[in-house]
């Protein structure tokens, strides 16, 4: 039986470059496999994230009144149960979300206009100084090297993926507008303990009692199984508590954790990436179990949920037509094509208000809830 060392293997970006094949072999491996790796060698990127952690860690002690100033339902703070959350239980978590940096874009473009957009229509949020010292500073660094490590990431993507050598921009291009969140989120790992304990309490042993398994498996979740609309998501862990409690679905239908690697960042494969490469490169479910061998009382985690522009058609057929000749350029293609909007986290409410299901909580098997079935017209909801 495979390892988890082997389900999420350990890429080395120290001496990389995004003409490095070797390393496009072994990325390949890894997106196709369990859409999961580890990247070491990135010491900036993993020193800006350890003083966000800091920043984050003081923002979040402060009095509720006091965050409540940075609140945004997009790009600011979230409370406790301050909005629907069909993945991470809303009672148990906070977050603080950054989009894209003022000055890294030019309000005029009508790319940006705010009525066309459900991603320009509200500007970050940050705390003053003097309510946390170098937040935004902090935030602001380590979103700006996570945009150069994603840039090197999507050429790399492309190598692995085989395209011509005139096409290994082909990501990039279509992300130089990207539309990406740098999220931080803090459980009450303390809080969904006392829940879980009360609710065991409560429950009868009498055989006739009807209740639901799910929703007994689902006391023992942080996070509920998912997938990200993403092309690729990057998170960084607590340094203490590490993954403990992460888990992914392998393709044999085994939850397995994931293993805990210092100085690495974990990056998994999004459903946007899953459709642009007709199923090559795999979106695994994952999901968060509540264990007692967890330290902290409190577990925060950074996620770089990285997308490309918002209006980005992500078309299977238009990246197999770029690729060198191979044995999968015939492959039938699996996906609707659809604009990257229509599959966002923003795109959701919306959904939510129609009665939609969330897609990230559908299983791979129910392409068609998740909206990547050929059955589904592009460009919708």
């Amino acid at each position: 039986m495979p390892s988890p060392e082997d389900d999420v293997p350990i890429l080395d970006f120290s001496s990389s470059s995004s003409s490095d094949l070797s390393l496009a072999e072994k990325l390949h491996r890894c997106c196709t496999s369990s859409g999961f790796f580890y990247a070491t060698g990135i010491a900036n990127v993993l020193d800006d994230a350890l003083r966000v952690r800091e920043k984050c860690s003081e923002f979040f002690s402060l009095p509720l009144e006091t965050k409540m100033r940075s609140f945004s339902l997009k790009k600011g703070y979230i409370p406790r149960n301050g909005a629907e959350n069909a993945v991470r239980k809303p009672e148990f978590h906070e977050k603080f979300s950054c989009g894209r940096l003022t000055g890294s874009y030019r309000p005029e473009d009508p790319y940006y206009d705010p009525e066309r957009s459900l991603f320009f229509d509200c500007k970050n949020l940050f705390p003053s100084e003097e309510e946390v010292a170098g937040f935004e500073r902090a935030y602001s660094s380590l979103y700006k090297s996570m945009e150069e490590f994603s840039e090197h990431l999507l050429k790399l993507f492309a190598l692995s993926l085989n395209l011509r050598d005139d096409e290994l921009e082909y990501f990039v291009e279509r992300s130089r507008k990207h539309v990406t969140n740098l999220v931080a989120l803090q459980y009450d790992v303390s809080e969904a303990r006392r829940t879980k304990t009360e609710k065991e309490k409560k429950k009868k042993k009498d055989d006739d009692d009807e209740h639901d398994e799910d929703d007994e498996d689902d006391d023992d979740l942080l996070v509920r199984p998912h997938t990200d609309p993403t092309d690729f998501t990057c998170l960084f862990f607590d340094e203490d508590d590490g993954p403990n409690g992460f888990q992914i679905l392998t393709e044999e239908g085994r939850w397995i954790d994931v293993p805990s690697v210092s100085n690495a960042m974990l990056v998994n494969v999004g459903d946007v990436l899953m459709a642009w490469t007709n199923g090559e490169y795999k979106s695994s479910r994952h999901r968060v179990v509540l264990r007692d061998s967890m330290s902290n009382d409190k577990r925060m985690s950074l996620v770089w949920f990285h997308c490309p522009n918002y209006d980005a058609l992500i078309d299977s057929r238009d990246v197999t037509a770029r690729k060198k000749k191979s044995s999968s350029s015939n492959a039938p293609p699996k996906y609707a094509p659809f604009l990257c909007k229509d599959r966002s986290h923003f795109q959701q409410t919306e959904r939510t208000k129609l009665g939609l299901k969330d897609r990230q909580l559908t299983s791979d098997l129910d392409s068609s809830v998740r909206g990547l079935d050929v059955e589904n017209n592009s460009h919708q909801m």
